[in-house]
C-alpha cells in the first residue's frame, strides 16, 4: 500500500513514495522540517517564504506573514482561489463583492490564521480556537525558549522560541502578573481594584455611572 495515502506529511508537505511503496519522504514547505514536516523552524522574510508574488512582512516574534496577490491564498500564497471573481479585491478584502475584511496573522498578539478567498479565518497547522486561533495543540518540544527547564509559565504557549502569554501575564516566560491598575485607569478619585486580566473602579459617592466608568459630579 502506498504510504502516502495516510497523508503523513504535515503542514502541507508533499509526500513521495519510494521502492515499490516500501517507504516515503516528505518535501517540506519553507519554515518546516522533520520527518513529517512537523517541526516549525525559525523563518523570516530573508528566506523569501512567500510564493507567487506574495509580499512578506516579518512579525515581532520572529516569524512572517504573507500578503497574497489575486488569485492566490494560503500561508505562503501557494493555493489558487477556486472560481475567483473577475475583479480582484484590494489587499485584505475578500468575497464575491470584496466586502469581507481579514488580515492573516502569525504572532502571539494577533493569533495564528490565514484568510481564505471567502474571508474565513483558517487556523494554521497546530493551532485552534476561533476566532484568533491562539490555542496550540501540537508538540512544543522544539518551540520553547532555549535553556528553560520550566518553559513557559501560567498556561502560556511556546511559539517560535517565544512564550505567548495568557491574558493577565507578561515577561519572557510569562512569569509576571500584569498590574491592571498601574496605568491609573480610575478617574475622579476612584480606587482601582486589580484582578487577573481586568480591573474595577470603586468610585466616590456621586461620581460613578457604573463600576468601570466615571463622570464628574457637577451638582
Amino acid at each position: 500500500m502506498n504510504p502516502c495515502v495516510s497523508t503523513p506529511c504535515q503542514n502541507f508537505g508533499t509526500c513521495l513514495a519510494f521502492k515499490s511503496n516500501a517507504y516515503y519522504s516528505c518535501t517540506c514547505n519553507i519554515g518546516y522540517e522533520g520527518k513529517n514536516c512537523e517541526i516549525l523552524g525559525n523563518v523570516t522574510c530573508a528566506q523569501t517564504p512567500c510564493l507567487n508574488g506574495g509580499v512578506c512582512t516579518d512579525t515581532v516574534d520572529g516569524f512572517y506573514n504573507c500578503r497574497c496577490p489575486f488569485p492566490f491564498t494560503g500561508i505562503q500564497c501557494e493555493t489558487v482561489i477556486p472560481n475567483p471573481t473577475s475583479i480582484p479585491c484590494s489587499p485584505d478584502y475578500y468575497g464575491s463583492d470584496c466586502s469581507l475584511y481579514c488580515v492573516a496573522q502569525n504572532s502571539c498578539e494577533g493569533g495564528h490564521y490565514s484568510c481564505e478567498y471567502d474571508g474565513r479565518r483558517v487556523c494554521l497547522p497546530g493551532w485552534q480556537g476561533p476566532p484568533e486561533c491562539k490555542m496550540f495543540y501540537g508538540d512544543t518540544t522544539n518551540e520553547c525558549p532555549e535553556g528553560s527547564e520550566t518553559r513557559c509559565h501560567h498556561g502560556a504557549t511556546c511559539f517560535n522560541r517565544t512564550c505567548c502569554c495568557a491574558p493577565g501575564f507578561t515577561g519572557e516566560r510569562c512569569e509576571t502578573v500584569i498590574d491592571e491598575c498601574n496605568s491609573n485607569p480610575c478617574q475622579n478619585g476612584g480606587t482601582c481594584d486589580d484582578f487577573l486580566a481586568y480591573y474595577t473602579c470603586s468610585c466616590l459617592p456621586g461620581r460613578c455611572i457604573n463600576t468601570n466608568r466615571m463622570q464628574l459630579d457637577l451638582k
